[in-house]
């Protein structure tokens, strides 16, 4: 199954597809306009007629609710486990690196927040 949604904040389209319990194969966008959007869904279920199926190969591959991360040379998560950060440092990075693509200002306060969580735990203990 195959539907394209706008999102409301970013006006952006993204298509997805879906199998028959309704798990995600492959999620395509963004796109500016629902006409880029549509082509890219008749693409999609043309390789699905074909028998071709998107290989997933990790977890890294998959990404629920946008895409955001998935355009970035390096994933903040990639990131944060080959350096061995905390919690608080990863959210730090994570929300650094989205904030233009997502959540805007609301992200830049999220990021000094986990900072400033950082600091009072390091002044505590």
């Amino acid at each position: 199954m195959f539907t394209v949604e706008r999102d409301a904040e970013s006006g952006e389209y993204h298509v997805f597809w879906n199998d028959e319990d309704g798990d995600l194969i492959e999620e395509a966008g963004p796109f500016k306009s629902q006409e880029e959007a549509n082509n890219a869904r008749l693409v999609l279920q043309k390789q699905e007629e074909a028998g071709i199926i998107p290989d997933v190969e990790s977890a890294l591959d998959v990404q629920i609710g946008g895409g955001h991360y998935k355009t970035m040379k390096i994933q903040p998560i990639e990131f944060t486990l080959a350096n061995n950060l905390g919690f608080c440092e990863g959210n730090v990075i994570k929300y650094v690196c989205r904030y233009k693509d997502k959540g805007g200002i609301e992200d830049i306060n999220k990021a000094i927040h986990y900072l400033e969580l950082l600091r009072d735990s390091m002044n505590n203990g």
